[in-house]
């Protein structure tokens, strides 16, 4: 029996083998582990199939697998893709970029391999139960509202990660998302299934193909008119798309700025449907400054802060100069003609905290009048997505209401807000901030201040006791004080920037020394120029400024208080910058002051950081 057995096993893989080489079909089993299944969607890429894991080492057609494993996604290539060896290149630089990137929720391509002559990718295991399949099955008008901003929001955290790192979907679709029962996220797919050919333009492969032309609605209008190439914004317009198919049922028509089906205004906010509206634009700029800021919008949170220049616009900027540049030099231009178009070019954009700022002349240079920096003190909408226990990938409120942003790529929650009077008076009733040229430090949404270093340590220590004791926070995790690597990341929001809201004087948001409080006080004698907030005390954190990553007052208000790295008890210095700060040097993410640490200042605040075990140890990356 055992050699009928064999020369059975034998039969299959050389049928297998045989139709391998003929191309993809159900039956077929690659690298003799993966048997294909069926396919899960068509692209313009070739078609996607579910293929089952034998497992490794497994014979090809075996059935005795020793455990059941999840199956994987593998995309055999359309042959006009194969025949072009740039494409090919492409494609592969593209596998190997995106095998980099390791997040929950996250499935990318990790292999390119050939069997004959027909190229296949293996993507990773699927979780969940694919998304397309659920809304097959789903009422006449889609999923539930709530479902899609929880589903919008764990996407939107798996885009970003993927775009700080230079990596682009281009791939969203429904079938491309799965889903487990609750309609929460299991993974995305696609990332590593593109060629960027340069050129700042890339050949679109028929992406129309999947089935019919109605997937047209999911493509940026810039990528079917081949004006551009996918990247972060082309992204987004697609996670927009989805999301208008999952409370719709349909994709939205193709070109951008749709128009709302009837019964919209029924079953969605007004905010939700000016947030696909803005996602859904024609006009690049007009979309979100990150898919982040889109599923807060679809949320129903009030974002008003728009994209500047993408990371992809600005490298074939840049490629495009370098180019204008070789030939000024080939055709033997003036010095002075080239000098004119390099000062041109520095003085064309500033991207300042994703928006497009543009300078004719430095205001302090030209004399002119004081840029004013209107700040209106507004109810700030408390962040929808958070947990109540602490659930890594997801915001989290404490059992005081405080709120902490979870940052994927510090793998750490950052408290949204400095600490306040109020949130500091719980643990100590007595505490008072004071004042400061007779104005009151002392309101509830103030900052508190004149709180020295240890017991800044002792205030994280007594709230990491309750949220454990209560039970938020599971065994292993720690709420600290940031270290000081840990503050110049938030502050600068994952980039390089000089001051937290660009790389430019004056500030666009934060709450400095201006011309206010120089009027107004007897100090500080030096204040920022062609700058004014209206501030002259500590303003309510709410009022001190959002960054990119949806963090208040890490630029001005107060200066925070840090540790040292891998030595929690040591203080690491204040950063940030206060209210009375008025010395441009000083207001840089790097600035820090102190040494001891045990003044009581009018000016040195505290925030909280949560970390997770390895990192609470020290071990860890932040």
């Amino acid at each position: 029996m055992a050699e009928v057995h064999e020369q059975d096993q034998k039969l299959q893989r050389g049928i297998a083998e045989g139709a391998a080489a003929d191309g993809p079909h159900e039956g077929v089993v690659l690298l003799h582990r993966y048997r294909l299944d069926a396919v899960l969607y068509r692209s313009g890429w070739g078609d996607f199939w579910l293929a089952e894991d034998l497992g490794e080492g497994a014979e090809d057609g075996a059935d005795d697998v020793a455990e059941e494993l999840p199956p994987v996604r593998i995309l055999a290539l359309r042959r006009d893709v194969r025949r072009s060896k740039r494409t090919l290149r492409a494609l592969r630089d593209s596998v190997a970029k995106a095998s980099r990137l390791h997040f929950n929720g996250l499935s990318a391509a990790r292999q390119l391999f050939t069997v004959g002559e027909q190229y296949y990718v293996l993507c990773d295991p699927i979780e969940g139960y694919p998304l397309s399949i659920v809304l097959a099955h789903s009422a006449e008008h889609g999923r539930p509202y709530e479902e899609a901003t929880r589903l919008a929001a764990s996407l939107a955290q798996v885009l970003d990660y993927a775009h700080e790192r230079g990596v682009v979907n281009a791939n969203i679709r429904p079938g491309a998302v799965s889903v487990w029962e609750d309609g929460s996220l299991a993974d995305l797919a696609g990332f590593g299934i593109r060629a960027d050919l340069g050129g700042g333009r890339r050949t679109v492969l028929g992406d129309a193909r999947e089935g019919s032309g109605k997937w047209l609605g999911y493509l940026a209008p810039e990528i079917v008119s081949r004006q551009w190439t996918e990247d972060d914004a082309s992204d987004q317009y697609a996670l927009a798309a989805l999301m208008w198919q999952v409370v719709f049922g349909e994709p939205p028509p193709a070109g951008g700025d749709p128009v709302p089906p009837a019964g919209a205004k029924e079953r969605l906010p007004a905010r939700a449907l000016e947030a696909l509206r803005r996602g859904l634009s024609r006009k690049r700029s007009a979309r979100f400054a990150s898919c982040a800021d889109f599923a807060r919008a679809f949320s129903g949170e009030r974002v008003l802060r728009r994209r500047g220049i993408g990371v992809m616009e600005r490298r074939v900027f840049w490629r495009r100069m370098g180019m204008v540049a070789l030939v000024v030099l080939a055709i033997g231009l003036a010095a002075g003609l080239a000098a004119g178009i390099v000062y041109g070019v520095k003085l064309l954009h500033d991207h300042q905290g994703g928006r497009m700022v543009v300078h004719d002349v430095a205001p302090a240079a030209a004399g002119g009048p004081i840029t004013e920096v209107t700040v209106e003190v507004e109810e700030v909408a408390a962040l929808t997505d958070c947990t109540e226990t602490l659930e890594e990938g997801r915001n989290y409120r404490a059992s005081d209401g405080m709120e902490f942003v979870w940052v994927p790529t510090m793998h750490c929650w950052v408290g949204r807000f400095e600490v306040t009077n109020r949130e500091y008076r719980e643990m100590e009733p007595e505490h008072d901030s004071g004042e400061y040229e007779g104005l009151t430090l002392n309101e509830d949404e103030q900052p508190v201040v004149r709180v020295r270093f240890k017991e800044a340590v002792a205030f994280a220590a007594w709230f990491d006791r309750r949220e454990h004791e209560a039970g938020r926070i599971p065994a292993g995790y720690e709420v600290r004080l940031p270290e000081t690597r840990e503050f110049v990341r938030y502050a600068q929001a994952g980039t390089d920037r000089e001051y937290p809201w660009g790389s430019r004087l004056p500030p666009r948001f934060g709450n400095y020394a201006d011309a206010v409080l120089k009027e107004q006080t007897s100090g500080p004698v030096q204040v920022l120029e062609n700058y004014r907030d209206g501030f002259v005390a500590t303003c309510p954190v709410t009022a001190s400024g959002e960054n990119d990553w949806g963090l208040f007052g890490v630029g001005g208000n107060v200066w925070e208080t840090t540790v040292k790295p891998g030595d929690h008890e040591a203080f690491g210095g204040w950063f940030g910058g206060g209210f009375d700060t008025g010395d441009p040097t000083r207001v840089t993410t790097m600035a820090s002051y102190g040494y001891l640490g045990n003044a009581r200042g009018a000016v040195n605040g505290i925030r909280l950081v949560i970390v997770p075990p390895a990192a609470a140890t020290g071990g860890g990356e932040s």
